[in-house]
């Protein structure tokens, strides 16, 4: 073994040491992370659950609401934070043991002799120099590594100058006087003419007020409508529906389970009180009539109440529940699945659930609904999430950018308007 072949061999000695001391303190944080993670869960979290519980019962005690809110927010920040480090701890890791391979390699390479030929050793200032040179050369790899994981950009390109003029959002349903989404044609919020809700009404006192039921089971989805249906799902841990009622009276004309689809969970996910069962609001093409659960059901239904389709998507690993709403468009319907289990964005396809394509996607739970716009004759689908806001062609799926803008728990749906599209958090 040269001289050279030698200092080579304990410079990468040195970056071995360096990359396991960097990866046992990594795997250490990481296990202690975890453990504060699991304490956190605003799901599984005691206090907030006797606050809640104390509050409900107290209905009048501000101070109840009030501790109880902030307790919330402490909880669901410190949640938040657990699982950024969590994802940015592992890639960092990640980063540590290919520096530790990638040494153990070059260590091999180096030569083999277990014993060095005469005067070949280095003297020993040699030595020092090249173990110093090691550390500090494994040091600053290391921290540049993690801190551009640490860091992460917060700016996108801009769009070129010459791109394509944007026009309104798509109607999927142009028909007036429906509303047939979450958020009514285009998800803009805002009716047409033919519709007159009056301006100022009161539940307790019937003013304004044509009729009032109560649903089979909780649920906290908007209704929709569709000439005189309006449909609304429901759901507990015995079951989850939807409904049709008549729009002028109220009466329920027939009621569409969840039983009996292949590989719907039999044990359920876990839910908040705050989200439920049924928190995702349906959606029709004026056909079907389109509803996803908590549990990774879906379920198609004519107007008659009879299923014509249904399927699961595989339990989602949310910990709230799952509560983005669906999307129906030119004969396909759009989920957007973000979990921890990977979140994906689905199309279906509307009469038959066969899968039309679905893709990938590197974000976290949110709970946000897609918004279509048309650009430049191109259908694009817009979603909010952390870390990333991302746009697709609503057609074929293609990803057309992302911009990784957003952090926290990601509840707003976006909005379009005028060629520009909004998103924001709840921080």
């Amino acid at each position: 073994m040269t001289k050279v072949d030698s200092r080579w061999r304990s410079l990468a000695v040195v970056m071995m040491a360096v990359s396991v001391v960097f990866c046992l303190i990594g795997g250490v944080l990481l296990v202690a992370n975890a453990q504060v993670e699991q304490a956190v869960r605003p799901v599984d979290h005691e206090a907030l659950k006797v606050l809640q519980e104390a509050a409900s019962r107290n209905p009048k005690d501000e101070g109840l609401k009030t501790a109880y809110r902030e307790l919330d927010v402490k909880v669901r920040t410190a949640s938040e934070r657990c699982l950024a480090f969590r994802r940015r701890g592992v890639w960092v890791l990640a980063g540590g043991l290919l520096v530790l391979l990638v040494s153990a390699t070059f260590w091999t390479q180096c030569g083999t002799s277990p014993v060095p030929l005469p005067g070949s050793l280095p003297d020993e200032a040699a030595e020092r120099a090249t173990r110093r040179l090691g550390v500090l050369a494994g040091a600053v790899a290391l921290a540049v590594f993690a801190g551009v994981l640490l860091w992460p950009a917060r700016s996108a390109s801009p769009p070129p100058q010459d791109a394509p003029a944007a026009v309104a959002p798509p109607s999927f349903a142009d028909a007036a006087g429906q509303w047939p989404a979450f958020r009514g044609i285009g998800a803009r919020g805002v009716g047409d003419a033919s519709m007159t809700p009056p301006l100022v009404w009161n539940g307790k006192a019937g003013t304004h007020v044509a009729w009032k039921i109560t649903t089979p089971r909780p649920g906290f989805s908007s209704p929709i409508l569709w000439d005189d249906s309006l449909f609304l799902t429901g759901g507990d841990s015995q079951g989850r529906e939807l409904y049709c009622y008549a729009a002028a009276t109220g009466e329920l004309r027939w009621t569409a389970g969840t039983a009996d689809i292949v590989g719907s969970p039999a044990t359920l996910p876990k839910v908040n009180e705050d989200t439920g069962y049924a928190a995702s609001t349906p959606t029709t093409d004026g056909q079907l009539v389109y509803a996803i659960f908590a549990t990774g059901d879906v379920i198609a239904v004519d107007f008659a109440g009879q299923r014509v389709w249904a399927r699961n998507l595989q339990p989602p690993d949310n910990p709230y529940g799952h509560a983005s709403s669906l999307v129906v468009h030119r004969g396909r319907l759009l989920v957007q699945y973000d979990h921890f289990g990977g979140s994906r964005l689905i199309a279906l396809d509307a009469a038959t659930g066969e899968t039309a394509w679905e893709r990938q996607r590197p974000v976290g739970a949110s709970w946000a609904t897609p918004v279509l716009a048309t650009v430049g004759g191109r259908t694009e689908v817009y979603l909010n999430a952390e870390p990333f806001v991302m746009a697709f062609n609503a057609e074929t799926g293609d990803e057309l950018w992302r911009n990784e803008c957003l952090g926290g728990e990601v509840g707003p749906s976006p909005a379009y308007d005028n060629g520009l599209a909004y998103f924001t958090t709840g921080r």
